[in-house]
């Protein structure tokens, strides 16, 4: 895997080499890619500290804070975005599928006032476990079929890593707009 720069108008409008960003072949579509820019709460996690009062503080924090969000359009071929939609798919679904498996046996447990409840609840915790370990696995499978994007420090540049050589040589190659000039 190779890493690139372009620049941000170019990422940002799609106006990037048509050649698939993982796999190097003539890419078809685009995918859209939202990369948080927001970074984390930094020193504030020492309010966890303080209790449940800094934990509240903690999550006012959170969530009072601005957002930024850099959207860019990248070029993939079909075959590439069919896989990553699938498993990104599944991913969700096993959520799902364990969110749900996991209400029903505790609410099988605690509902039905059985007199011995430690077999269901026991079985929740191991569909949690088994559930959550499906889950983060195909959701580093799904993050790993992404283009890895970056802004530089000036904001005019966008670093795309875990991107194909190809892909990489031909953003070098054949540069698609000049910052400070509009493009033909």
């Amino acid at each position: 895997m190779a890493t690139t720069t372009v620049f941000v108008d170019d990422a940002v409008r799609g106006r990037l080499p048509e050649v698939c960003a993982k796999t190097g072949v003539p890419a078809t579509r685009h995918l859209t890619i939202h990369q948080d820019l927001t970074g984390g709460l930094g020193a504030a996690w020492v309010l966890v500290f303080f209790g449940p009062l800094g934990w509240l503080v903690l999550a006012l924090v959170a969530v009072s804070r601005r957002r930024s969000t850099l959207t860019v359009r990248i070029p993939y071929a079909d075959r590439e975005l069919d896989r990553y939609v699938r498993t990104a798919r599944r991913t969700f679904h096993l959520a799902i599928a364990t969110g749900v498996l996991l209400l029903a046996v505790f609410g099988a447990a605690f509902g039905l006032a059985l007199s011995d409840p430690s077999p269901l609840v026991l079985a929740g915790l191991a569909v949690l476990v088994l559930g959550g370990v499906a889950v983060l696995v195909n959701g580093m499978i799904a993050r790993r079929m992404l283009v890895g994007v970056g802004l530089d420090a000036s904001g005019r540049w966008v670093l795309l890593s875990r991107v194909h050589p190809a892909f990489a040589a031909a953003c070098h190659a054949v540069p698609v707009s000049t910052p400070g000039r509009l493009p033909a």
